[in-house]
């Protein structure tokens, strides 16, 4: 009877034993546990906290720059372009900040808009321009296309028929006087993939009508000082790359004072890529940085 009983409360404390080291491990577990998530909650808001200091300061760093930009632009700007007569082609649609930032970068500079040619939809324009009979001649296969590009380009530098039936036909798209340009500023817009070209006839437009505009681009810098490629700080994707394929000089912030005073060097004879983006070989021409 003295064993049974010595066993039975032996097991009875073994098992209170383990019931207290279960309770206190939990106690403990939860303890350590609550102090690390603290911990580790604490690290995440100094890192949060230093990554809100740093773009605060970063921002910071970036409007400092454009106000020093604002203030000496206009002056390393002036009189740059010597009364150059400038073209503005747009293949696709002109956003409004790119427009404002080519005028006013033409005007700081001392040139003057010679004409405004808006692409909207280049091949529904042309042969509307053209006539559908002339427009399915002169587009029949890539010689053709070609042949329209080189057309286009000379009409638009040299002030030639074509280019005038177009601004006849679509006023608000194709506009100014036509006569001569001595330089081309040039955008692309962004095309949109919106899917929905099953049949693969957009497709073949597209490719259509980027035959005719890269034979307009050859020819236009064969006929002037210079043809640069801009965009908008914002615009997305960016076009740089299809620019660099074209081996045109570009700007790509045209909406910032330095994207503009880069534009006004391109055009004034500077090569290279310039801007404010990662796609830039530099912020600015090393002849608007020489005294």
């Amino acid at each position: 009877m003295l064993n049974f009983r010595y066993h039975a409360l032996s097991l009875v404390a073994v098992f209170l034993a383990l019931a207290i080291g279960i309770v206190l491990g939990v106690t403990i577990g939860d303890s350590l546990v609550s102090d690390a998530e603290r911990a580790l909650r604490g690290n995440l808001r100094a890192d949060v906290e230093r990554a809100h200091a740093d773009a605060n300061k970063a921002l910071g760093e970036l409007a400092g720059r454009d106000r020093m930009l604002d203030q000496i632009y206009p002056s390393l700007a002036n009189a740059r372009l010597g009364g150059e007569r400038v073209a503005v082609v747009s293949w696709g649609p002109l956003p409004n900040n790119v427009e404002s930032g080519v005028r006013d970068a033409i005007s700081k500079g001392g040139g003057r808009i010679d004409s405004i040619s808006t692409f909207d939809k280049p091949l529904t324009a042309l042969k509307d321009g053209l006539g559908r009979a002339i427009f399915a001649e002169e587009t029949a296969d890539d010689t053709s296309l070609d042949a329209l590009g080189r057309n286009l380009a000379g009409s638009i530098a040299g002030g030639g028929q074509l280019v005038k039936a177009l601004r006849a036909q679509f006023p608000d798209d194709f506009a100014g006087r036509f006569r001569r340009a001595d330089a081309v500023v040039f955008y692309e817009a962004p095309k949109p993939d919106d899917g929905s070209d099953a049949d693969g006839v957009k497709e073949r437009d597209d490719d259509r009508a980027q035959t005719i505009e890269s034979a307009m681009i050859d020819e236009l810098t064969k006929h002037t000082i210079a043809v640069v490629g801009v965009e908008a700080s914002n615009t997305e994707p960016s076009q740089i790359g299809r620019y660099k394929s074209l081996k045109l000089s570009s700007s790509d912030s045209v909406d910032k004072s330095g994207g503009r005073l880069a534009l006004v060097y391109a055009l004034a004879g500077a090569h290279g890529n310039f801007g404010l983006k990662q796609s830039a070989e530099k912020p600015l021409p090393d002849e608007a940085l020489t005294p």
